[in-house]
């Protein structure tokens, strides 16, 4: 009988789409992320990633970290009209507070964007609500979803993952919100349908068909169940060894000898079928310093555990590295000992490079926020009218003269830094706004702050540094140029 070969590549293709039988065969199927997540799958993974976060340290630490980066806002208000912009300023820090922003009265502005972008990472998707008051209302990303009590006039038209589509352009007019039912707080009971100009929803996309976002962290729920389980597992193996701390070796009676030769034959008519063991001599005590007084032919030695091995420990940093890089997190960032300054530089830049879109989505929550916010205030209130009518602006002009700022990102050598930008600010590279702005701060206010410093230091006759400690002092400076200026110059007919 003739063997049958295998099947063997078209010429003229890509290898990626052939089935050689050496591997697992390519997919063949392409379909929408909505229909490949279906709700039922997605429950399990939101509840996964949220199960790694609340248990495991590392995954909690890095979604803080990447929050940490790319949540935190500050209002730059630059309406061009100094009373105006005093008035939003106060008006911004008293709206951002717990009991102004959050209708729950439990979280500030900036408390409200860090769980919201931390729901997001988990749950693939979140939403603030438009409430009475110029408040929001966080959404969790399972509670807009498809409930078994939906009302009868809305059967049909709520889509499977609780959302409304339009037909016509794809995009979301309505939101089916869900509460969590009183008795375990595991059901979802409907509760309203709301308009998408009251919802700000936001969350991770790869697709432009796609209606929910899918957490990023979904590639890696595997790899970090694997790396907890394997940790959990080698550190109940460590415990073990630790418990059987000694062991004591024992040699018979015969196997004792002197070195010299003998006569003596076994003696088998010896009975040893009733022979007993013999109660153990040694007492460990855990407390103090165990001593032994041992028998010819005993000896007592430790159990050393090469657990974990060396093996485990590079596979565990190679899952780490696996991880992190779902939220875009350099190593250098978990293991800072193990990188150089330069080689910390370089990934904090290409972490910033990531963090771009993700911070500016963020800004976009918020401009949606205050651009109902500042509306409102504006119909309800003369004095603003007043102020932005003498700044010659209109209302339609008030969200543009707010900017949303980054807190910035932190120093790691702040005096390499400092240098490194005043040569590239000194060779006009960047400006001093760039370096400013990188910081989260406003290079303008900062100028305005360094003034009122030095004229109040002025005011009561204290000098202040300039440059490197152990530098001339700004009024020494000054002192300096003026006598320059005075002195007579060489050939002065005055001389």
């Amino acid at each position: 009988m003739r063997k049958k070969m295998p099947k063997k590549a078209t010429k003229f293709n890509y290898q990626a789409t052939q089935d050689k039988g050496r591997r697992q065969a390519p997919a063949s199927r392409t379909r929408s992320e909505d229909v490949t997540l279906k709700p039922s799958a997605r429950r399990k993974l939101l509840a996964t990633a949220r199960d790694q976060a609340r248990n495991m340290s590392i995954v909690g630490w890095m979604v803080r970290r990447h929050v940490d980066y790319v949540s935190k806002f500050e209002p730059l208000v630059k309406t061009g009209d100094k009373a105006l912009d005093e008035w939003l300023d106060r008006a911004l820090a008293e709206h951002g507070k717990k009991r102004n922003f959050d209708v729950a009265k439990r979280h500030s502005r900036n408390s409200m964007m860090r769980i919201f972008e931390g729901l997001k990472v988990l749950d693939g998707d979140a939403a603030l609500l438009k409430v009475g008051g110029y408040q929001v209302q966080g959404i969790e990303g399972d509670r807009i979803a498809l409930p078994t009590d939906l009302p009868r006039e809305w059967a049909g038209t709520v889509g499977e993952h609780g959302l409304v589509i339009n037909p016509a352009t794809g995009a979301t007019d309505q939101y089916c919100i869900c509460k969590r039912d009183d008795a375990g707080g595991t059901m979802l009971e409907y509760a309203s349908l709301v308009d998408s100009d009251r919802v700000v929803f936001d969350g991770y996309f790869g697709r432009w068909d796609q209606t929910r976002g899918i957490s990023p962290l979904s590639s890696v729920i595997n790899p970090t169940a694997d790396l907890y389980e394997a940790m959990e597992w080698t550190q109940l193996k460590i415990k073990l060894h630790a418990l059987m701390g000694i062991q004591i070796n024992r040699e018979t009676a015969g196997d004792v000898t002197d070195g010299f030769p003998s006569d003596e034959t076994a003696d088998y008519d010896t009975d040893t079928a009733g022979a007993q063991t013999a109660e153990n001599r040694f007492k460990t005590d855990w407390t103090g310093l165990a001593m032994f007084d041992m028998e010819p032919g005993e000896s007592v030695s430790t159990i050393e555990s090469g657990t974990p091995s060396e093996e485990f420990q590079h596979w565990t940093d190679k899952t780490i590295r696996q991880i992190l890089l779902a939220l875009d997190i350099p190593y250098s960032a978990f293991a800072g000992d193990e990188s150089n300054f330069s080689a910390r530089i370089a990934d904090r830049e290409e972490y910033e490079k990531s963090s771009q879109e993700k911070r500016q989505r963020n800004c976009e929550a918020l401009e949606e926020i205050y651009d109902w916010v500042l509306r409102g205030w504006y119909d309800e209130n003369p004095t603003l009218q007043r102020l932005v009518r003498n700044a010659g602006l209109t209302v339609d002009d008030l969200p543009f003269a707010i900017q949303w700022t980054s807190a910035g990102t932190p120093w790691l050598d702040k005096l390499k830094e400092v240098n490194g930008d005043a040569v590239a600010v000194y060779n006009g590279f960047e400006s001093r706004q760039d370096v400013c702005k990188r910081k989260g701060k406003d290079f303008f206010e900062v100028c305005k702050r360094r003034a009122e410093e030095e004229q109040f230091a002025a005011d009561l006759g204290v000098q202040l540094a300039m440059g490197s400690p152990g530098q001339q002092t700004i009024s020494q400076v000054e002192s300096q140029v003026e006598e320059s200026e005075a002195a007579p110059m060489e050939g002065d007919d005055n001389e």
